[in-house]
C-alpha cells in the first residue's frame, strides 16, 4: 500500500524502480508475481527484484519484467502507485 514508482519509465522499459515507505511492504526477491501500476499488469520474475536499500524510504529495482500482460501499453509516471495484482486471501 505504500509503494510507488521511483522514476518514470517508457512503455517498453523492463527495469523499474520501486520506492516503499513502510518497511513491511518490501517486495519478495524469491517469488514471481504480478503488480498493477495505473491499470497495467506487470510481471516480476523469480529473482527479478533486488534487495531493499535505504532506511526509509526503501528502494528496490525490478529487472527483466514483463510489461503489458493485460494488454495495457503505456509509459508510467514517477509516483504511480504499485499494488499486488492478485492479493492473497487467508482464512482459518
Amino acid at each position: 500500500a505504500s509503494t510507488t514508482l521511483g522514476s518514470g519509465v517508457t512503455s517498453t522499459a523492463t527495469t523499474l524502480s520501486f520506492s516503499t515507505t513502510n518497511r513491511g511492504d518490501r517486495w519478495s526477491q524469491t517469488s514471481a508475481y504480478d503488480v498493477l501500476i495505473a491499470g497495467e499488469r506487470i510481471g516480476i520474475p523469480v529473482g527479478g527484484m533486488s534487495a531493499s536499500s535505504g532506511s526509509g524510504p526503501y528502494t528496490q529495482t525490478a529487472t527483466g519484467v514483463t510489461r503489458s500482460k493485460n494488454g495495457v501499453v503505456k509509459a508510467q509516471a514517477a509516483g504511480a502507485e504499485i499494488h499486488v495484482a492478485t492479493p492473497g486471501r487467508w482464512g482459518l
